[in-house]
């Protein structure tokens, strides 16, 4: 089965087309404690829906007479939306937005939750509401949702963290939030506010913005105005380039149609632009460096509140752990003297135990080594040999070979 074109999401949705079940979600709530399953679900897809199309058209704020007309389908429009808004409020969700512009700055919406829906009676709370409501049409009274503004804001706070700017005025923040209109962008901004994750200020009859903790100072203000003038020369910088070499081109035109005193005054045009673009270059490189100093101060400031933090935490640690000059000069000394005792007994308990007899022991020892001398000197003790003879020896005669011939040879 085709979608329903009057759905009002991108998302189609089955059920939207189911005339037996959307039949039973228009018509009006039957009492809660007759069947609580089926309230509660039925209660869930409204809920559900809503939220949905306040996401989907960037859309927080609603009259139940416009969601009438949102949620219309075959002519038919749901019944049951005027609970489903009291249900809302009653649980915190939604609010009106005369009760959220009331809303103290310097109480979140969390404590305000906390504090009207919590500790007060839900009963006594969703009574006085009706109470107030008897005098003007229900359908008429404008709602804030809680939800969007919650979701929209953190989107708000990513964009801002990952493009690395926190000041702006309402306009950038407009576009920042990418909002329906201006009414739904100072909403969001409010939310942020009373949540401490934006502050604002009005300055020289604008509305300035901070995303992020803290209130805004003068220095922050300068260097949004600082930045916002370099924005501003820049783009001066960019249209003079582009009239001075629109200007060359002129004159070289009038050249080749022998203009020249025509030609001559495009060039006057271009050298007095030059001029304007030079000052205007000075200026941002003034700006610029002024810009480096401010960020040096605080990164200055910075250290400083570093340095004296180290400092009081030294301080703290040598007061609680009783640290000083003296009590580490005694702690020194003493180690010394254990030093010293330990090395004595280091020493004692080096010594032989058993000294007695070492005299005999000593006297044993000169006998073995007076005998083992005595051995190693002595002269060994040489065999009988018989006598020289005293005669002299008479030569013995050589045979002769005289008697050979030489044939025989």
């Amino acid at each position: 089965m085709a979608s329903d074109p009057s759905f009002p999401l991108k998302q189609p949705l089955k059920s939207w087309n189911d005339d037996k079940r959307m039949n039973s979600l228009f018509s009006p709530f039957r009492q809660k404690e007759s069947n609580p399953v089926d309230y509660e679900t039925k209660l869930k897809f409204w809920v559900d829906l809503i939220d949905s199309w306040c996401l989907e058209n960037g859309r927080g704020t609603f009259t139940v007479k416009y969601l009438l007309t949102v949620f219309r389908r075959k002519n038919a429009f749901p019944a049951c939306l005027q609970t489903v808004v009291e249900e809302l409020t009653r649980s915190g969700d939604v609010m009106t937005k005369d009760r959220f512009l009331s809303l103290d700055a310097t109480e979140s919406w969390a404590r305000w939750a906390v504090r009207s829906i919590v500790k007060t009676p839900a009963v006594w709370s969703f009574n006085k509401l009706k109470e107030a409501l008897i005098e003007i049409d229900p359908g008429e009274i404008e709602y804030v949702s809680i939800k969007f503004l919650k979701a929209a804001g953190t989107d708000v706070v990513v964009k801002c963290e990952k493009e690395g700017r926190t000041m702006m005025d309402f306009d950038e923040f407009y576009r920042v939030a990418n909002a329906y209109n201006e009414e739904q962008a100072s909403l969001i901004l409010r939310w942020l506010t009373n949540e401490r994750k934006a502050s604002t200020i009005v300055h020289s009859g604008k509305l300035l913005a901070k995303i992020g903790p803290g209130a805004i100072s003068e220095a922050e203000i300068a260097v949004m105005k600082i930045n916002d003038t370099l924005s501003r020369l820049n783009q001066a910088v960019e249209i003079l380039e582009k009239e001075k070499n629109l200007a060359v081109e002129d004159a070289k035109c009038y050249l080749r149609k022998n203009m020249r005193q025509s030609a001559k005054n495009c060039l006057r045009r271009k050298n007095e632009i030059e001029k304007q673009i030079t000052k205007k270059l000075s200026a941002i490189d003034n700006l610029d460096s002024l810009l480096c100093r401010i960020r040096d101060a605080k990164s200055d400031a910075e250290i400083l509140d570093c340095y004296k933090l180290g400092i009081s935490a030294l301080k703290t640690t040598f007061s609680e752990t009783g640290l000083d000059e003296d009590s580490v000069a005694n702690t020194m000394s003493e180690l010394e003297e254990i030093n010293e005792i330990h090395e004595e007994i280091e020493n004692a308990l080096a010594q032989p135990i058993g000294t007695s007899g070492d005299h005999e022991l000593e006297d044993e020892l000169k006998s073995i080594l007076a005998a083992a001398e005595k051995r190693d000197t002595s002269v060994p003790e040489v065999p009988d040999l018989p006598d020289v003879p005293s005669a002299e020896l008479s030569p013995t005669k050589s045979p002769s070979f005289s008697h050979l011939s030489a044939s025989t040879l």
